[in-house]
């Protein structure tokens, strides 16, 4: 079933076919600032298609398995740039899940396109059965045909995803996806949670010549099927800050705990509207009403022209007024117990981190 949408929340424009930002905040991404940006080096500076060195000071990448992966019924996993392992009341979801070593295009003698950073914590066939894929929009540093293909193989996952990509999917031979719009909420899908898909300021596009912004974009929110006191996560995709983080957490929230992307932080110019900084972020995590956050879209592929660690670096100082912690973590990282207790255990550095 599906929730009926109430007035007055955030829409997407559209008109001939394509989607768009209702925001006074969102500006089009051929604006005079972006494009002289883009043509003076400032975007990708540092997204070089060779492999890039990893700078000291990262946290380390801590390999995990798939034992680990379900030790707990709530339980999470930064794997790495946006993609999350989320184990919630049992069931086990990725969100925006890339295993590709290189993003951008395959020429089949080579590929084009930024390279990983960092090793990943575990590969593709070393995760549990995953039960749902969440897909927040069709860019290549969110959605990878091998590593969607791989898991179709593997698991055989329901892939929840915005409106107007359910047809890509089906050409990729995955019949299992099912599109929503936003605040679409679907409790049908397993007996134990409901699914939301709520918006964001953002575009999409994998080749713009013929698919720019045909397929909306936005955040997933999981909750707890007939239960208001079980577990609320929010999980933000990419977005530029706007209006709607506050009708989010006014209408989902307060959240156990979010993963807000906190890159790539400069150039502002060319990336405000699309990408929040950590300044942002931070308000992301105020606005949403999140117990606790981790930040994510960072420290994993080469973005913007963000040195690997300008991200952390500065959600440190930005955080330290936070009431509630909002905090990065390594790669292969689990938490757990967050949920029914109200804080947050790192079972992989052995610490515990602030209470909420």
């Amino acid at each position: 079933r599906m929730a009926a949408v109430p007035p007055l929340r955030s829409q997407p424009l559209l008109s001939g076919g394509r989607f768009g930002n209702p925001w006074p905040t969102w500006t089009p991404l051929w604006s005079t600032g972006k494009v002289w940006a883009r043509l003076s080096g400032g975007v990708n500076a540092h997204a070089d298609a060779r492999t890039p060195a990893v700078p000291a000071g990262l946290h380390p990448v801590r390999p995990v398995t798939a034992d680990e992966l379900t030790a707990s019924d709530n339980l999470v996993c930064w794997i790495g740039h946006a993609t999350v392992f989320m184990r919630v009341c049992g069931v086990n979801i990725l969100a925006d899940p890339i295993w590709a070593d290189q993003l951008g295009v395959d020429l089949g003698i080579t590929k084009i396109g930024r390279k990983r950073l960092r090793s990943l914590p575990l590969q593709l066939d070393q995760l549990p059965r995953i039960d749902f894929v969440l897909i927040s929009h069709n860019h290549m540093d969110h959605l990878d045909l091998p590593t969607v293909t791989r898991l179709h193989e593997l698991s055989d996952p329901t892939f929840l995803v915005p409106m107007g990509l359910k047809e890509w999917f089906t050409a990729t031979g995955i019949a299992k996806a099912v599109e929503f719009t936003w605040w679409d909420c679907k409790a049908d899908l397993h007996p134990a949670l409901e699914f939301h898909f709520v918006p964001a300021q953002h575009w999409t596009g994998r080749n713009l010549l013929f698919d720019y912004c045909k397929s909306l974009w936005g955040g997933w929110v999981i909750t707890s099927s007939g239960d208001a006191s079980g577990p609320r996560v929010y999980f933000a995709g990419d977005s530029g800050y706007c209006s709607v983080f506050k009708e989010i957490g006014d209408a989902l929230g307060p959240f156990d705990l979010s993963f807000i992307p906190i890159g790539p932080e400069t150039p502002r110019v060319s990336l405000q509207a699309q990408h929040i900084g950590v300044k942002e972020a931070v308000q992301v995590h105020l606005d949403v009403q999140s117990r606790y956050s981790i930040g994510i879209h960072w420290g994993t592929f080469p973005m913007g022209r963000d040195s690997p660690l300008l991200c952390r670096q500065l959600l440190v100082t930005e955080s330290a007024a936070c009431v509630h912690p909002f905090v990065t973590t390594a790669l292969g990282e689990t938490f757990t117990g967050f949920f029914a207790r109200r804080k947050f255990t790192a079972r992989r550095c052995g610490c515990l981190l602030p209470r909420m």
